[in-house]
């Protein structure tokens, strides 16, 4: 497995195997820990992304600042 494609196909696989409980709670702690930081706590724009093939989700935040902060998610 020395290509960039094997192993980007490779660790894809192994994100989508970890366990949907696992993923939620890791999702809450990267969320409560970015939420922790002062440079997030002070921005008013931030720039997200949508996240998909269980890449971490994104949406909580999101939602939450909508209101609360100017975000950019890049198109695609």
């Amino acid at each position: 497995m020395n290509n960039k494609k094997e192993i980007r196909k490779k660790f894809l696989q192994i994100r989508k195997d970890i366990p949907n409980e696992l993923r939620v709670e890791k999702n809450k702690k990267i969320a409560n820990k970015l939420e922790e930081l002062d440079c997030f706590k002070n921005a008013n724009h931030i720039l997200f992304y949508y996240s998909c093939n269980g890449e971490v989700d994104t949406t909580y935040l999101i939602e939450k600042y909508l209101d609360k902060k100017q975000l950019y998610l890049p198109i695609i």
